[in-house]
């Protein structure tokens, strides 16, 4: 059997995917361990092998398998999204000293492969209506911007995968993503530190409501909207390729849907017949973003078909909605 270890597996985006392993992965290959750092009665209870893990500590990668491990995919770390006012501290000692523990794991016990998530921030210089980003475009961003501590461990990260896949042969995968779309029980993140609700979830929840929307700036720019499925999916190819691919790969489903379309499909998916929202227009406001990340190189090297364009992942959503599978599993961003 072939261990993959999934850290991070009590996140929004580690919990999808998964689930979306165990149900698309050959079982009677693979055993799947889901890890994190808190207790997660969700996967005890379900009798899956879940085992706690600090990536900040060496020692507690003990108790993880020492020997079989085919993968290791970490979606642990810390981002802008989930941190109450700034201290650029946590962006080394857990993006990058966490992913160096867990590389030197990896080396250890001689795992094939080595998944993670990196941001698309990091060639933000080039981000221009109507742009198409190439996956492997040289850094491009504003070192002076409120983020750049975070892009700079994230850029710190790639390079270490280099170092390790060239040294010592481990496959080494990273995901570039923007915004990965789930729902999840708190709608809550920050941006520069304070706690907001999303704009894309304020839509949803006017939409049930059947409350005004507005849509701000020019209502045709255009841009992708990723379900966490599609995102699941492109780590399940990563898993299950044999190819010499490696290095990073950009997110996304080619399928990019404009801000108007957003909102009116919003609005005929979650409202109700009698009660939908008005729709009111605003050019006066700021536009929305207008570009796309190219992920030609995703789909030929390592098979990907997006499965979800925006109406279907809006559906998805509503159904994960009414079932709250993973209640409970989440930690809510409170302002603690």
């Amino acid at each position: 059997m072939k261990n993959i270890i999934v850290i991070g597996a009590n996140g929004h985006v580690g919990a999808y995917t998964f689930d979306y392993l165990m149900s698309h992965l050959d079982m009677s290959s693979y055993h799947l361990i889901a890890s994190g750092r808190r207790p997660a009665p969700y996967y005890t209870e379900k009798g899956i092998d879940y085992i706690q893990l600090d990536v900040c500590n060496k020692e507690s990668f003990n108790a993880l398998p020492q020997q079989d491990v085919y993968a290791v995919i970490n979606l642990a770390g810390i981002m802008p999204a989930s941190m109450k006012g700034y201290d650029p501290y946590p962006y080394i000692d857990i993006n990058i000293r966490g992913s160096l523990n867990v590389l030197e794991y990896c080396r250890e016990v001689e795992c094939k492969k080595y998944i993670i998530t990196t941001t698309e921030a990091d060639l933000s210089g080039y981000w221009k209506p109507g742009a198409s980003i190439d996956a492997d475009l040289p850094a491009n961003f504003d070192h002076g911007s409120n983020y750049a501590m975070y892009i700079i461990s994230r850029r710190t990260v790639l390079e270490m995968l280099e170092n390790y896949h060239l040294r010592y042969g481990i496959k080494t995968f990273a995901i570039r993503c923007s915004t990965v779309y789930c729902y999840t029980e708190s709608p809550y993140m920050y941006k520069l530190g304070k706690r907001i609700i999303p704009g894309y979830i304020q839509i949803y929840q006017k939409a049930m409501k059947g409350e005004t929307i507005e849509v701000w700036g020019d209502p045709s720019v255009k841009t992708d909207i990723v379900y966490v499925k599609d995102f699941a999916q492109i780590v399940e190819k990563m898993i299950i390729s044999e190819t010499a691919a490696t290095g990073v790969y950009n997110l996304g489903n080619g399928m990019p849907v404009s801000l108007d379309d957003q909102i009116k499909i919003a609005v005929d998916v979650f409202g109700r017949e009698g009660h939908k929202s008005e729709i009111v227009y605003r050019p006066d406001k700021p536009d929305g973003r207008d570009f796309v990340q190219d992920i030609t190189k995703t789909c030929r090297e390592l098979g990907y078909e997006p499965k979800y364009d925006y109406r279907t992942y809006l559906e998805d959503y509503k159904k994960e909605m009414l079932e709250n599978r993973f209640k409970g599993l989440f930690t809510p961003r409170s302002e603690e």
